[in-house]
């Protein structure tokens, strides 16, 4: 068992590196553009490359990933490029937001799922077809394109929640997840 358990964290170590290198690789493309766009459009390709030297962009993409992850491991993530606020601090801040929709979405797949798990156990047809077509559904389709056809449909189309925006649920429980009265959409749509 205790191997078993080794195995798996090895593998996950690796998995989070490669994600990571990957990931960062693909980011290095836009290394380039990331000094014009802090200095802005007046900028000089001296100064360009002045920032460029400054943030450490002019090293080899290997040893900056290096860098990085050798940060990264120790907690420290490093400036944004853009605000020049800690990265760990920026993440802190929007934390809580994250948890209460993650839990909620959690908790929701939880009942739904149970639900129609019961029914199609204990109802076999058409319930016990439905649920494994949405169980398929889910599976094969990704995440993203579920999450922005939701957004679509839910916010710009049915109006029942907001396409932005977030009130804390200590703050306002009932305003968190309200779904707004029938035929009082909550802000205009573009569609």
């Amino acid at each position: 068992m205790i191997l078993y358990v080794l195995r798996r964290l090895t593998a996950g170590l690796v998995l989070a590196v490669l994600v990571t290198m990957i990931t960062f690789l693909l980011l290095s493309t836009s290394f380039d553009d990331i000094a014009g766009s802090i200095l802005g459009s007046s900028a000089t390709p001296a100064r360009i490359e002045q920032q460029k030297a400054q943030l450490g962009l002019d090293r080899p993409v290997l040893v900056q990933y290096l860098d990085w992850l050798s940060h990264a491991v120790r907690g420290d993530f490093g400036l944004s490029y853009f605000t020049s606020e800690p990265v760990r601090s920026a993440i802190a801040a929007r934390l809580g937001v994250t948890l209460s929709v993650v839990l909620a979405a959690l908790l929701l797949t939880a009942v739904v799922g149970v639900t129609l798990g019961v029914l199609a156990a204990t109802r076999a047809g058409v319930v016990d077809r439905i649920a494994q077509g949405a169980s398929l559904f889910g599976h094969l389709v990704p995440n993203l394109l579920i999450a922005i056809g939701l957004v679509w449909l839910l916010a710009l189309r049915l109006h029942w929640f907001p396409a932005t925006g977030y009130t804390p649920l200590g703050e306002d429980p009932t305003r968190w997840g309200r779904i707004p009265p029938a035929g009082r959409p909550r802000s205009p749509s573009p569609f």
